[in-house]
């Protein structure tokens, strides 16, 4: 056996590693989405607590929720870990 260096030559930023579609949202993720926008729409402060295990979907809402805020001219600011 030989072990030796090998780039794996991986591009993150190639188109082919962009997804191309949002994934289909679940019944309460499109609720949690829905009650986002409207709060948008009506520029109202309104709070939100996304609560799920991990794995639950909650990344998606917020990009869902940013696209929308995006959209009508607003901005967002993304903090992960």
């Amino acid at each position: 056996m030989t072990i030796s260096p090998r780039d794996g030559g991986r591009d993150p930023y190639d188109a082919a590693a962009r997804p191309t579609a949002s994934p289909v949202l679940t019944p309460h993720q499109r609720r949690a989405v829905d009650e986002l926008e409207a709060a948008l729409r009506e520029r109202r402060f309104a709070p939100f607590l996304l609560w799920g295990v991990t794995g639950s979907g909650k990344t998606e809402v917020y990009l869902q929720a940013m696209a929308a805020a995006v959209a009508s001219g607003r901005n967002c600011l993304l903090m992960v870990p």
